[in-house]
């Protein structure tokens, strides 16, 4: 393996969430309820392991090299994104949103989407480990992806963070 595999995967699944994100404060901006739930469905398959790989494996490592504060933030911004993908998948795409339903879904959802594009500062603590750490690293990243767990199965260890 290439040590840049994992980096590259890394990326990938940083580039595919911060498309459904935006994707998801564009509905919600414009008060697209129902297109809202249906992003926030797609968000919570195809984010679900990438969440499940840096909280159960990534975070405990960087803690260890950043120290409390700046990861427990990162739980925080999760447990944000992820609050607003619960919200609308319960309350559905035929819910009629109230302003305040959006604007809060909206907070959330704005706080997700800013994590996933400054998760660069995170990356150069990959890159550095040596080839069989990475190697470790990317066999998890890919086992989390065939167990296909979603954000809303595997997110509780932030709101554990909280």
């Amino acid at each position: 393996m290439q040590p840049s595999t994992l980096r590259k995967e890394f990326i990938a699944d940083h580039q595919e969430m911060i498309r459904g994100l935006a994707r998801l404060v564009a509905a919600l901006s414009e008060g697209d309820g129902r297109a809202a739930a249906k992003i926030a469905d797609e968000i919570d398959v195809v984010v679900g392991p990438h969440i499940q790989f840096e909280e159960e494996v990534y975070y405990p490592q960087l803690r260890m090299e950043m120290g409390d504060e700046p990861v427990d933030r990162f739980y925080e911004e999760h447990a944000e994104g992820l609050e607003a993908v619960r919200g609308l998948l319960a309350l559905g795409p035929d819910h009629h949103y109230s302003s305040e339903e959006l604007t809060t879904l909206l907070r959330e959802a704005e706080t997700a989407l800013r994590h996933a594009e400054s998760c660069g500062r995170m990356l150069s603590h990959l890159t550095v480990l040596p080839a069989e750490r990475q190697s470790e690293l990317l066999s998890r990243l890919r086992g989390f992806r065939r167990a296909g767990v979603r954000w809303t199965a595997c997110g509780r260890r932030s709101e554990l963070r909280r």
